[in-house]
Parts: C-alpha cells; structure tokens; sequence
C-alpha cells in the first residue's frame, strides 16, 4: 500500500506538474506582502523508500491520500518545549513531522483549550518545527513570537526553510497572516475601531515620528478574544482610519 504524506514548502517551490494546495485560500493581504510567505501544500508519496511529489492529474485521489497520511504521520515521536524566553505563553513541538501539525485541524482545535484562547499564534518555520502561542503577553508578547518565528527561520538551513511568518489561527484553522512583522518595530498599540467608525477592523498605531501617529489596517478582522490578548483598546471619535504618517507640524495626532 502506498504511503502519502502532505508536507508544508515555501510558495513556488514545487515543481509545476506537481500537485500542491494552498494552506490558506485567498489569504487577506497584508500591508508589506507578508501574505505572498504563507506555505502551501505539496502532497507527496512514498516510493522507493523515497517520498516524491504526487502528479496534479491524480487531484481526484486527494481523499484517499488525506486517509493515508493521517498514518504516515503517526510515525516518530513528537517532543514540546515552553518558549519561556517570550512575553506570555508559547511553545515549540519538535519532530519529523511537527510542521504539519499546522494541517491538523483536530489539533488546531485542541490548542484553543491548552491554551484558554479562541485565537492563537502560530507558525513552522522550517522542517520539524511547530510554534504555537503568542497569547497573555499583550502586544509584546505577539511581538515576540511574530520576531521569533523570523529567528527560527533565518537560523535553519536553507533546504529546510518553510515560512518566516506567523499565522493567526482561529476556530481550529489558520486564517492569515499576522503582519506587518518588518514594521513591528513601529508598532505601538493595537486598537479597534467599531462597525460604525471602520467596518469593525483592528488598526495598528504606528510611530511615525516627532509626534505623529498613524492607523494602517490590520490584515484581517480579529475579533474581541484578542483584544484582550493583544492589549488593544477601543479608538476614539477623533481617530482616522487609514491615514498616511504625517509631519507633527502639519497638526496631525
């Protein structure tokens, strides 16, 4: 019996006859293109002792495969770790396939409870790697696992590289990406701005400088379980969504 395995890869990296799904369909774009990083799926099976990509034409199989890999990837031990040097509560599993734990809905699901949040962080960034987390530490602490995740991946060797961006997962299911990270420097806060004022989106406030501050949307509507998580607080009648970062002697706050 042939043995099917799906493995995460970085975008545009399996060959074009191969058969490979997105992770995420139609991600929401982030502000600096971190969107275009999310890791797709490449299905692979197992000949030869040798795991090689499946061809696109054998698509009508997928369900079978799905039924095999759950046992393929039941091979090897998994091993976790708490993240103790982040702001709040993170971990890491090890393992042949930790990765693609990120595939797993079953335990996606499960982490909402390990981790008393409906939403999360998390991330692989790179071969037999699994992060999970970024909650309890307020903006600092999704900070610091946005900026980790970029660490792992930066440190591992290139063929094992999968993806340098953390994703926000929520009802079991991964569901954008958390961005901007090259901009997190900048960032001071998170607020929210309700239907009424901007459709009911977070905004970032960034520092811009002598003064000045900015909203730059968010990349995705995250509800009221990570207000609380990032430390956001409720805008004012006062605030702008969308304006540029501006001169202070031009009178804008």
């Amino acid at each position: 019996m042939l043995r099917y395995l799906p493995r995460l890869v970085p975008p545009r990296t399996s060959p074009p006859e191969a058969l490979v799904l997105p992770l995420i369909e139609d991600p929401p774009a982030s502000p600096l293109g971190e969107h275009e990083l999310i890791p797709v799926v490449a299905w692979m099976v197992e000949r030869d002792g040798v795991f090689v990509h499946v061809p696109a034409t054998e698509r009508a199989e997928l369900e079978m495969m799905r039924g095999s890999a759950i046992m393929t990837m039941l091979d090897g031990d998994l091993t976790n770790e708490v993240l103790e040097q982040l702001p709040g509560t993170a971990f890491a599993t090890s393992g042949a396939y930790a990765a693609e734990l990120l595939l797993d809905g079953d335990h996606l699901t499960q982490l909402h409870a390990i981790l008393g949040a409906s939403a999360y962080l998390a991330a692989a960034p790179h071969r037999g790697r699994f992060l999970f987390g970024g909650v309890r530490g307020g903006l600092e602490g999704m900070r610091g696992f946005v900026a980790h995740v970029r660490h792992e991946y930066d440190a591992a060797p290139a063929a094992d590289r999968i993806s340098p961006v953390a994703l926000l997962v929520r009802d079991g299911a991964t569901t954008a990406v958390v961005a901007p990270s090259r901009a997190a420097p900048l960032m001071t806060r998170l607020v929210w701005l309700p239907p009424s004022a901007a459709g009911g989106v977070f905004y970032f406030v960034l520092d811009c400088g002598l003064g000045a501050t900015s909203l730059v949307p968010y990349s995705t509507n995250v509800e009221g379980e990570l207000r609380h998580g990032a430390g956001a607080a409720r805008g004012t009648a006062g605030s702008r969504p969308g304006a540029r970062c501006m001169r202070a002697s031009a009178g804008h706050s």
